[in-house]
C-alpha cells in the first residue's frame, strides 16, 4: 500500500482512503469521544450542536433562543458564500420574529449586535482588489446582486494599486477612517431587508453627516455582547468588551438589558471570563505602539471570500488575504490559524510556522490547529513528528469536543480535498492510525486503538 506520504508527494497517483470513508463511522472514533461513559469532563457549550438538535420540521416556538439567535447569525454569514439560497433568509426572517414575539428587539439584535456580519462583505468589497491586485473582480459577490461598481463608487475606493506595504496600510487605515462611521449610520437606519441583501444607498443621504444617538456605542456593546454569549464557544472569540460586559454582569457593576430567560440560555464559567481578560490584556499590550486601527467588520468578510477562493483552487489568493489580516492586525490568532491553514496544500513548510505560531498564541479550537500541524508534518515526510503533536493533544486537552462544522484539509486521491464540515477529532484519531500503519508502528498503533477502545 502507498503511503500517505507518498499521495501527498505525488497527486497523479491513487489512494486507498478507507480511513476517511470511516471518519464519521468507525465505532472506535465514536468510544474515543464519549459515548461510551469515559468519565471525559462534561463537553464545553456548543450553539452549532443545539441548533442542529432543534426540530427544523415544525415552528420555532420551541426553540432556544441559542438556537435563533445562532440562525440568523449563520444565515447572514451564508448569505454570499453558495448558491443562492432563500430558505436562509427566510429562516433568518422566521428566528427574528420568534425572538421578537419573546420580548428581545430582534431588530437591534441585527443592527447592533450582527454589525460586523453585515459590514463584513461591504469592507471585502473596497478591499479585495487592493489585496488580490488584477486576480478578483468581485465576479462572487456580484453573481448574488451586490452592485459591486455602485458600492465602490458610494465609498469612494481610489483606482490605484498601491505598490509597497506601507502604502498599502496607509490605504487601508485612510479608507476605513472615512467609511466607517457613514456605514454605521447607514446600519442604524436603512431597512433591515437593505442590510442583509446590501442594497446600496443613496449617495447624498449615505454621507450627510448624522449624529449617531447617544447610546449608540452602549447598544453596540451590549448587543455584541448578547450575540457572542449565544453563540461562541470559546472565550478568544469574544471581544474585549464582550468579557469586559460579561465580568460587569456576573459582579452586579452591569445592569440586566435583557430579559432574564436569554442570559440563562447559556451558564459562562466566572474563571474562563477572568483568566480571557487577563491573556487579552497581556497579549494586547504594547508598550510602543497602538497599532493599526481595528474594525470587527473585515476579519468576518476575509473569511467567507477566503473559502470560496479555496474551494476554487485559489490557496494562494486566499492565504494573501490573512496576510493582509496579519499585517492590520497582528495579535489576531485566528487570522494567523487561517494563513497557515491556506498556505497548507501549496506550502506546508509555511504554513506549519504560522500554524505553530498560532498554537503559541493559544487558538482554539485545539483540535484544528493540531490537526492542521499534523498534515503539514506528514506532507513534510515528518510522520514522528505528526504522532508527537497528537500525542501531547492526547494528554493535554482535558476533553474531547466532536465538533463536525469545521473546515479543513482532508487527503483525496488528487492530493487534498476541502471538506466544510469535518471533525478535527476524528481526522486527527484517523490520521494517527493511518501514519502507525504506514510506518509499520505496530505498538503505538495498538497503544492507540487501546486509547479508541
Amino acid at each position: 500500500m502507498m503511503s500517505l506520504m507518498a499521495v501527498l508527494r505525488c497527486q497523479d497517483r491513487s489512494y486507498n482512503l478507507r480511513w476517511f470513508r470511516r471518519c464519521c463511522s468507525n465505532q472506535s472514533v465514536k468510544l474515543l469521544y464519549g459515548e461510551a461513559g469515559l468519565g471525559r469532563e462534561p463537553q464545553p457549550f456548543d450553539a452549532h450542536k443545539a441548533l442542529l438538535c432543534e426540530d427544523h420540521s415544525g415552528s420555532r416556538e420551541s426553540w432556544q433562543a441559542i438556537s435563533l439567535v445562532t440562525e440568523m447569525k449563520q444565515a447572514l454569514l451564508a448569505r454570499f458564500t453558495a448558491k443562492p439560497d432563500l430558505s436562509k433568509i427566510e429562516a433568518f426572517e422566521a428566528a427574528a420574529a420568534e425572538l421578537t414575539r419573546r420580548g428581545v428587539d430582534a431588530d437591534s439584535l441585527v443592527r447592533y449586535g450582527m454589525i460586523g456580519e453585515i459590514l463584513g462583505p461591504v469592507f471585502v468589497v473596497l478591499l479585495i482588489d487592493k489585496i488580490l491586485p488584477q486576480s478578483d473582480s468581485g465576479d462572487h459577490l456580484r453573481g448574488f446582486g451586490v452592485d459591486i461598481e455602485g458600492w465602490r463608487s458610494l465609498l469612494r475606493v481610489p483606482a490605484q494599486v498601491p505598490e509597497s506595504n506601507d502604502e498599502f496600510t496607509s490605504l487601508v487605515n485612510s479608507t476605513i477612517t472615512s467609511v466607517t462611521p457613514p456605514l454605521v449610520n447607514w446600519v442604524g437606519r436603512a431597512r433591515l431587508a437593505a442590510l442583509v441583501s446590501l442594497e446600496v444607498p443613496d449617495g447624498r443621504e449615505f454621507w450627510t453627516r448624522a449624529n449617531l444617538p447617544a447610546d449608540h456605542l452602549t447598544l453596540v456593546t451590549e448587543y455584541r455582547w448578547l450575540v457572542e454569549r449565544l453563540t461562541e464557544t470559546y472565550m478568544k472569540s469574544w471581544s474585549k468588551a464582550s468579557l469586559l460586559l460579561e465580568y460587569r454582569y456576573r459582579h452586579n457593576l452591569q445592569p440586566m438589558s435583557f430579559p432574564g430567560w436569554v442570559l440563562e440560555a447559556r451558564d459562562v464559567p466566572l474563571g474562563d471570563v477572568t483568566t480571557a481578560i487577563a491573556h487579552r490584556a497581556a497579549v494586547e499590550w504594547n508598550p510602543l505602539s497602538d497599532g493599526p486601527p481595528r474594525t470587527a467588520f473585515m476579519p468576518a468578510g476575509i473569511t467567507e471570500h477566503a473559502r470560496e477562493l479555496l474551494a476554487n483552487g485559489r490557496a494562494m489568493d486566499a492565504a494573501a488575504l490573512f496576510e493582509f489580516a496579519v499585517r492590520q492586525w497582528p495579535n489576531d490568532v485566528s487570522a494567523r490559524n487561517n494563513l497557515g491553514f491556506c498556505l497548507m496544500p501549496v506550502d506546508p513548510a509555511r504554513a506549519l510556522t504560522h500554524l505553530n505560531m498560532a498554537a503559541r498564541q493559544g487558538y482554539e479550537p485545539i483540535a484544528v490547529n493540531v490537526y492542521n500541524r499534523m498534515c503539514c508534518h506528514v506532507a513534510l515526510r515528518q510522520p514522528r513528528a505528526a504522532l508527537d503533536v497528537a500525542e501531547q493533544w492526547w494528554k493535554e486537552v482535558p476533553y474531547r469536543h466532536d465538533q463536525p462544522d469545521k473546515t479543513l484539509w482532508l487527503p483525496s486521491n488528487s492530493g487534498w480535498r476541502l471538506e466544510r464540515s469535518a471533525s478535527a477529532e476524528s481526522a486527527i484519531m484517523e490520521l494517527v492510525l493511518l501514519v502507525t500503519q504506514d510506518e509499520g508502528l505496530q505498538n503505538e498503533e495498538q497503544r492507540w486503538r487501546a486509547r479508541a477502545d
